[in-house]
């Protein structure tokens, strides 16, 4: 099984965390060019992304990468649907 679990949270969000608790994680969100639109690290193991760019503004619809990295778990990549 995954050691990272990425689910809707809402709306416009997605709940990104380690399945152990506490491990620290940086998650980056990727457009399908490849290029990093959003990242942020946690020392709890969970992060929030609520469908936004670094600088603030809502993506437009379409298919994200999520890439999950941490010291203590494998990396894990994801894709999820924005609408």
């Amino acid at each position: 099984s995954a050691a990272v679990d990425i689910q809707r949270s809402t709306e416009n969000g997605y709940r990104i965390a380690a399945v152990e608790s506490g491990t620290p994680i940086t998650a980056t969100v990727f457009d399908l060019s490849g290029r990093s639109i959003w990242r942020n690290t946690s020392s709890t193991g969970e992060v929030m992304w609520n469908s936004c760019n670094s600088a603030g503004n809502p993506v437009p619809n379409g298919v994200y990468l999520i890439m999950v990295e941490s010291d203590d778990i494998e990396t894990f990549t994801s894709k999820v649907v924005v609408r």
